[in-house]
């Protein structure tokens, strides 16, 4: 078996990340014929098939598990040693990448990515649009320099620093007569609603996978009862937008209904005993301390949270 290279695991990286030859083409900046013939000359040099076609996609066999398993490994000591190498270089040249929810994305990249592009003009950025479950997974795969999410983060190879701390909400139409049932109590933002008196509303939810919908069950846990669904829906700033339509009630971030542009606004409610407070954090590989300039990102978007 010849020697392995870096490339070799960049470009296995690719494919099984898309599942096919077309996009891994795309973000490797090579033809998909040549990286076609590329996967047919490695599993040559190995002997073994490393991925199988299944319909349209590709998937990895059980040797091509193994084989990006511990080619991750390899290529996360390689990132790790180029980028001890660039702190000696003074770290003005680089490439930093990203990762972010959707709705994180339309506030933090205007307010953070100019500022750093003055500071460090040579820095190429790259940025993953994600869910925090695939955030988690590119952080660990070393695709990820810095991800952007809310905690809770249940995964010891992260480490993290927080950014910002907001309250968990329930928005609701401005006409909703539960509404009268809200009162000012101590400690809360909004006025607060015993989430109790919800059991006959219906709600609109995030997929199981997303932060959010994850502290919506503790907290409907919390409460006694099983929600009434109306919609399952990715995007938090349409779940916002179509409670205040008086389609659902909807849990977010308090900074999606009271910053972000909509049309009608829905009518913001504390939920829970004590109000569920959530940090947004900046998190990185563990053990792998951030760059100076992953660093100086982290500390420009928490100036401007």
């Amino acid at each position: 078996m010849d020697d392995i290279e870096i490339k070799d695991l960049r470009y296995m990286t690719a494919i099984a990340r898309h599942e096919g030859i077309s996009k891994a083409a795309d973000e490797l900046y090579i033809s998909q014929p040549a990286l076609s013939g590329y996967l047919k000359n490695l599993e040559t040099r190995l002997g073994v098939p490393l991925f199988q076609r299944i319909g349209k996609r590709m998937v990895l066999t059980y040797f091509g598990e193994c084989f990006l398993k511990e080619g991750n490994e390899i290529l996360l000591r390689h990132k790790h040693f180029t980028e001890e190498l660039d702190r000696i270089r003074c770290e003005e040249r680089g490439r930093l990448s990203i990762g972010f929810p959707i709705l994180r994305g339309i506030s933090l990249l205007p307010a953070t990515l100019p500022v750093f592009s003055k500071r460090f003009p040579n820095v190429e950025i790259r940025c993953y649009e994600e869910d925090a479950s695939a955030l988690d997974r590119l952080i660990q795969q070393g695709e990820l320099d810095i991800g952007f999410f809310n905690c809770p983060i249940d995964n010891d190879s992260i480490d993290y620093q927080v950014i910002s701390n907001e309250e968990i909400v329930l928005s609701t139409a401005p006409d909703d007569p539960i509404i009268s049932q809200a009162f000012n109590k101590k400690g809360c933002k909004y006025p607060w609603l015993d989430l109790r008196l919800c059991r006959d509303h219906k709600f609109i939810l995030n997929y199981p996978e997303q932060r959010t919908t994850q502290i919506a069950g503790h907290l409907f846990k919390q409460a006694g009862f099983t929600p009434k669904v109306s919609l399952r829906i990715r995007s938090l700033m349409t779940t916002v937008s179509l409670s205040a339509k008086g389609y659902g009630m909807a849990f977010s971030s308090e900074k999606y209904p009271r910053e972000l542009c909509l049309g009608d606004k829905p009518y913001i409610l504390s939920i829970g005993e004590p109000v569920t407070m959530m940090n947004l954090v900046a998190g990185y590989r563990k053990g792998i301390k951030p760059s100076l300039y992953a660093q100086t990102f982290i500390d420009i978007a928490r100036q401007f949270y």
